[in-house]
């Protein structure tokens, strides 16, 4: 479903159900702060087009064609999961004032729908279609050395010879990852640069360090999934630093 079809949908429903969101001021200000984003980003609102805000601890996301996985969600990482809804951290709605969101949503916008998809053919063809291809060519050279071995074992054989596969599989899906991630950290910094022209280095940089001093409680208790696999933000922070862009 488009995002203005979706819109519409969910605005549908609330006035058929006779109870419409009523959005109080904190959460109107970063609506039509996210707006004026989508605006100066030119995002088409078929790609997304928020209509309220939307407060969670967690989202679940699919995995594969027929499973989905649980998510913290960390401060405005998920924003646009939604393409009508701006999701970010309910923990977090009480520590920051709405124009501390602003930035934090600015830089995931860019990063989403400007940095990643150059991104994305980057890693397709630096990183997957060569390890995929070296992966292939190991894969075939290791099941004809092996093949006439496992002919000799019979069924056990076929077992040995479907076991040999999953080392070799998950040894490729480790190499990409980590030849993703420099990828994946430089697309963040990016679209911080990108954000910080926007709203201002000096706003970037205090919503990131307010992010920080957020998150750094997050990391302090035991068991939490909230920064798992995310870029700190202390080195986002040390990165806008350093870039020359003006205060």
């Amino acid at each position: 479903m488009s995002s203005w079809a979706r819109t519409r949908f969910e605005r549908y429903k609330e006035h058929a159900s006779g109870t419409p969101v009523q959005l109080d001021d904190y959460d109107q200000e970063i609506l039509d702060s996210t707006k004026r984003l989508c605006n100066e980003f030119q995002i088409p609102q078929l790609k997304y087009n928020p209509y309220r805000v939307d407060w969670e601890e967690e989202i679940s996301l699919p995995v594969g064609r027929t499973s989905s996985a649980s998510f913290a969600v960390a401060m405005a990482d998920f924003c646009a999961h939604d393409p009508s809804l701006i999701i970010l951290q309910k923990g977090a709605k009480a520590k920051l004032e709405p124009k501390d969101w602003m930035p934090l949503i600015a830089a995931e916008l860019a990063y989403r729908y400007i940095v990643k998809p150059k991104d994305r053919r980057i890693l397709m063809t630096h990183i997957i279609l060569p390890v995929g291809t070296v992966f292939l060519i190991f894969t075939a050279l290791v099941y004809s050395i092996s093949f006439p071995i496992a002919q000799g074992l019979g069924s056990l054989g076929k077992v040995l010879f479907e076991v040999l596969f999953i080392p070799i599989l998950l040894v490729a899906v480790l190499v990409m990852a980590l030849l993703s991630r420099p990828i994946v950290m430089r697309g963040r910094f990016e679209a911080d640069r990108i954000a910080a022209q926007t709203v201002g280095k000096t706003a970037m940089l205090s919503a990131l360090s307010k992010a920080d001093a957020i998150l750094r409680v997050e990391v302090a208790t035991p068991g939490n999934r909230r920064v798992w696999g995310r870029v700190p933000e202390q080195r986002r922070i040390e990165a806008l630093t350093g870039s020359g862009l003006a205060v």
